[in-house]
């Protein structure tokens, strides 16, 4: 819980274009030996930076959240924790953006 407090406050105080390049690829299982818990573990910590995030900061980034939490390699997983984490991110960035967040955002997050 520190560590998702502490990401929030990233997330307030960082450009997401200095953080999302590191955590994207390991929330798309791009990582080697990239395990489940760990890629759980980038989601909520994700989740938590986009929700202490503007949402006109995060704008920019959309596109590219939205492909990483919409792969084949997330959403094929058949691991209801994986599975868990990834709705709970895709909430959090929709919240976050509120009104920002385009249709074609929204449904790919939500879909």
């Amino acid at each position: 819980s520190q560590v998702l407090r502490c990401a929030r406050t990233v997330g307030e105080f960082v450009d997401p274009a200095t953080y999302m390049p590191l955590l994207l690829p390991s929330a798309r299982g791009e990582a080697e030996e990239e395990s489940t818990a760990r890629r759980c573990g980038t989601l909520h910590v994700l989740a938590a930076t986009v929700g202490g995030c503007s949402p006109s900061w995060l704008q920019p980034q959309l596109p590219a959240v939205t492909f990483a939490l919409n792969g084949e390699a997330v959403w094929e997983s058949r691991d209801p924790q994986l599975s868990s984490s990834l709705a709970r991110c895709a909430a959090a960035v929709a919240r976050a953006c509120g009104a920002r967040l385009r249709e074609e955002e929204r449904e790919q997050l939500l879909a």
